[in-house]
């Protein structure tokens, strides 16, 4: 078992350890440039500031992927970059708050929120790094609409 404060070993998550600490650390590129993105564009500020984003987590108890999600992800999220961008919210399926939403035929589904809009969303979970670059590049999406001002379309034809 690793000590708190540790990578977590292969006999934790049931994951060969080398080849993670690869993607780690590519994950790790990707919320790097999307938190620059986010600071430089003036939307996100580190300290004390309310984060941009929630990330809702349509759930179900008999999810077994929902099970896997808590496992590997859950417990540390809060910890990692895209946990203090993005804050998880657990909403059970099926719940009246998820009607703006529109409609989750599967568990997991991760919808990606600013304010009460949505602005992405990723269904299903079949393992940590793909969850993480999904998110990343939601992320990354997400901010670059941000810094795009809204303008009239001036295309041919328009008026």
């Amino acid at each position: 078992m690793a000590d708190r404060g540790t990578r977590a070993t292969d006999d934790d998550i049931g994951a060969p350890a080398r080849p993670a600490r690869r993607n780690v650390f590519r994950i790790g590129l990707n919320v790097g440039m999307a938190l620059a993105v986010l600071a430089l564009s003036g939307r996100w500020a580190p300290a004390g500031a309310a984060p941009p984003f929630t990330l809702i987590m349509v759930d179900d108890p008999g999810c077994s992927y929902c099970r896997k999600f808590e496992a590997e992800i859950g417990p540390g999220y809060p910890r990692t970059p895209h946990g203090r961008i993005a804050p998880l919210l657990k909403i059970r399926r099926g719940s009246p708050e998820l009607q703006a939403f529109g409609t989750t035929n599967y568990t997991p589904t991760f919808i990606l929120v600013r304010g009460q809009r949505e602005v992405g969303r990723i269904t299903g979970y079949p393992g940590a790094e793909y969850f993480y670059e999904e998110l990343a590049s939601l992320l990354d999406i997400a901010s670059q609409s941000w810094r795009q001002p809204q303008t009239e379309d001036r295309s041919p034809g328009r008026t």
